[in-house]
């Protein structure tokens, strides 16, 4: 299949981009605005017009109040996606803030740090029970069993 690539200039931006990929179809043709443009124009416009967009969402909402959750539970897959991209990209500006932190210390509310993981472990190895240690570190059972394992904590050495 051969795609037809037809470069075509936006009056707003001023940018040449392609037709197929970057306008709106309209009727038979292509839109004159590209579509980030008309995404600017519209938002502006909702912006001068906050009263009125305000008053039609409203109407909306009132003719159909279940419309909203319906479409959450008909595009969860969507939701989701969108609400990991959020996530990952706060992460990653926390990140960018603070690089010499760990990962595991940044927000400073745990429990344990690495010296304290190798004192369990030595404490472990001199048999002292589980249950002890949870108590003395102030953590769960099955945080000590999986420091135990190796499942957790296996970069400290």
């Amino acid at each position: 299949m051969i795609a037809i690539q037809t470069p075509r200039c936006c009056p707003r931006c001023g940018q040449t981009k392609i037709a197929e990929l970057d306008f709106h179809r309209k009727g038979s043709g292509y839109a004159s605005y590209c579509k980030p443009c008309v995404t600017l124009c519209q938002a502006e416009w909702r912006a001068k017009n906050r009263a009125r967009t305000n008053t039609t969402a409203r109407r909306s909402y009132e003719k159909n109040p279940d419309a909203k959750r319906r479409y959450a539970q008909k595009n969860k897959e969507k939701f989701n996606a969108a609400k990991r991209e959020r996530t990952r990209r706060r992460y990653e500006e926390k990140r960018l803030t603070n690089p010499d932190l760990p990962i595991r210390f940044r927000n400073g509310t745990a429990k344990l740090n690495e010296t304290r993981v190798l004192l369990i472990r030595q404490r472990l190895a001199e048999g002292e029970s589980v249950a002890s240690l949870a108590r003395a570190f102030g953590v769960h059972v099955v945080t000590i069993y999986a420091i135990k394992k190796g499942e957790t904590w296996k970069d400290a050495i």
